[in-house]
Formats: structure tokens, C-alpha cells, sequence
């Protein structure tokens, strides 16, 4: 497909189509991956934010208004800016949800009913999980009683079809 002597050019062509690609990637999310350069006004606990109930400063869409934001700060400390000193890392009480339960900030009475919710089911879990396991061990039990007295019921057949040491067709004694 392609004429020869090409080769080169394409691998030129794959490794400037990977750098474009990852550039632009970088430029587009930067403010994610170093928030420290977009802080304040991306606050860094957006990254990895520690609740759900966290209200995000920045709106529902991600804008191109952020990454223009990244590439100005980035300009600026390749100029010789400060970078920031505070990158927001611990969000303030007023980026959480409104809060229940009289004054209880809505992530920790989510957190608390969501431990409530998993130990109550992983007691029931385990509950089910022992008694399927009893069911199991009885029914196990009940099949070697019965395979227990079919093997008694074929000795006692053998036992008296033949007298002892009378061979069958197989050349074998029984004993």
C-alpha cells in the first residue's frame, strides 16, 4: 500500500500523532491534572473529591474557558510567576450540599447512612450464607445415609447369591 523507501515518514508521522494527541489531552484536562496551577478557580479537591454531596464551583460543563485558564497560568510561570500557595485541597463548608438532620452537613449523614445500610446487608449476607451452607451440610448427610444402606443392601445380596469362595466369570474369588 504504501510506495517504498516510506518508513521513516511513518513512524514520524505515528510519534507526531501521538505528542498532538497526548498536548492536547494535557491542555484539555490540565486544570485536573495539576490543580495547583488553576487554583483558586479550580479549586484541587475537585480532582479527587473526598464527598459526593460537593457542590462543583464550576458549573455543569467543562468549558474551553479552563483550559485557556491552564495555558495562561502555564505561560505565566514559564515567565517566572509565583506559583499559588494555597491549592485548595480541603473544600470549605459552604461547597457542601445544604445540610440535614439539624446542622449535620449532608456528606457525613450520607456517609453514616450508607455504613448503616452496608452493615445491616452484610449481616443479612452472611446470615443467608450460613444457613444455605446448613442446607448443604444436611442434604450431604442424608446422601451418605442412603448411599451407606444401598451398600449394605448390595453386600447382603452378594453375600447370599454366592457361597464363599466360588469364582464368578471374571476368574476373581469374592470374599
Amino acid at each position: 500500500v504504501c510506495p517504498p523507501h516510506t518508513g521513516p515518514c511513518l513512524s514520524l508521522t505515528s510519534i507526531g500523532t501521538v505528542l498532538l494527541c497526548t498536548s492536547l489531552f494535557v491542555v484539555r484536562y490540565g486544570c485536573f491534572l495539576f490543580p495547583c496551577v488553576c487554583a483558586p478557580e479550580v479549586p484541587g479537591w475537585l480532582a479527587f473529591p473526598p464527598s459526593t454531596d460537593l457542590l462543583s464551583p464550576l458549573g455543569e460543563t467543562w468549558g474551553f474557558k479552563y483550559s485557556a485558564l491552564f495555558l495562561e497560568r502555564l505561560a505565566g510561570l514559564w515567565d517566572g510567576a509565583d506559583w499559588p500557595h494555597d491549592c485548595a485541597f480541603e473544600p470549605d463548608a459552604s461547597n457542601y450540599a445544604p445540610s440535614g438532620l439539624g446542622g449535620t452537613p449532608q456528606h457525613v449523614v450520607s456517609f453514616m447512612a450508607e455504613n448503616i445500610v452496608a452493615q445491616g446487608t452484610q449481616a443479612q449476607a452472611q446470615g443467608a450464607a450460613l444457613e444455605a451452607l446448613r442446607g448443604l451440610v444436611e442434604q450431604q448427610a442424608s446422601q451418605m445415609e442412603q448411599q451407606a444402606s444401598q451398600i449394605a443392601a448390595l453386600q447382603a445380596q452378594m453375600g447370599a447369591a454366592a457361597p464363599a469362595g466360588t469364582e464368578y466369570r471374571t476368574g476373581y474369588p469374592l470374599w
